[in-house]
């Protein structure tokens, strides 16, 4: 899905499909290590609970904005940046969240 849209990002010289499809290979990157590590810390398996927390809020968020968009301003509706406010908003919280558990894990790894 993620190869697809930063393809077509591409093709139709969109650099925000582009962008997007970014955060689709982190986040299989991150599934793949917590899956393929041997003995995962148990803050990792945190950081990958808040990870799947907020992204689920993105994809409710962002379908509220897609329906309700179209009822309340329509001419906003399809513009790329009011579907990016969801997923801007979430990345910033897992992030701060990350960082606040690798604090009080005593992790001195990246948050990402």
């Amino acid at each position: 899905m993620s190869l697809n849209t930063a393809v077509r990002g591409v093709l139709v010289g969109q650099p925000l499909m582009i962008g997007i499809s970014t955060i689709g290979f982190a986040t299989v990157g991150t599934n793949l290590w917590f899956m393929f590590t041997a003995r995962p810390r148990p803050v990792y398996a945190l950081r990958e609970h808040v990870k799947g927390l907020i992204g689920t809020g993105i994809s409710v968020y962002t379908a509220f904005l897609a329906f309700g968009a179209v009822r309340f301003v329509p001419e906003l509706a399809l513009h790329p940046g009011l579907w990016a406010i969801p997923l801007v908003t979430g990345l910033a919280t897992i992030i701060w969240h990350w960082a606040q558990l690798n604090r009080a894990h005593g992790s001195r790894k990246s948050v990402a």
